[in-house]
């Protein structure tokens, strides 16, 4: 039986090990900054099966009005079981309850599927931008 939590931030080893699974960091990542990434989060939800972390997903916000979903990662041996999904749904939930109405995420191409659920919607009309860490030298430069 999976439990989920959200007043459980996992250790950074144990997280690391998911984003190490997911590829989005490596061995060689600095702890201290998976560290402060998961202590400087607004929530984190996350999935456990007995003391095995199996998912997680962070959230950034201001608390009241506005937040952004990231880092949805769940573990392959429990891909495909809703796991996923129940960790969207509950951390949607608890930002909710605190009064958080605009909150928006980013899907990786391929995941667009997983996100199509009731409450869920693509933002027609939106387009995201990235800030690159070395920005052009000109408005007319490629970044």
């Amino acid at each position: 039986m999976i439990d989920y939590r959200l007043d459980r931030t996992p250790s950074t080893e144990k997280a690391a090990l998911l984003y190490q699974e997911a590829g989005w960091i490596d061995t060689h990542f600095p702890l201290e900054t998976l560290s402060t990434m998961l202590a400087r989060s607004w929530r984190i939800c996350t999935a456990w099966n007995g003391e095995e972390l199996v998912g997680l997903m962070r959230s950034l916000s201001d608390g009241v009005s506005d937040a952004y979903l990231l880092d949805l990662i769940v573990t392959k041996p429990y891909r495909k079981q809703g796991i996923g999904r129940e960790i969207v749904n509950r951390l949607v939930q608890s930002l909710r309850a605190d009064g958080v109405d605009w909150i928006v995420l980013i899907g990786a191409p391929g995941t667009e599927n997983f996100y199509h659920f009731p409450g869920c919607c693509e933002m027609n009309g939106y387009t995201p931008f990235r800030l690159v860490s070395s920005p052009p030298k000109s408005p007319n430069d490629e970044p």
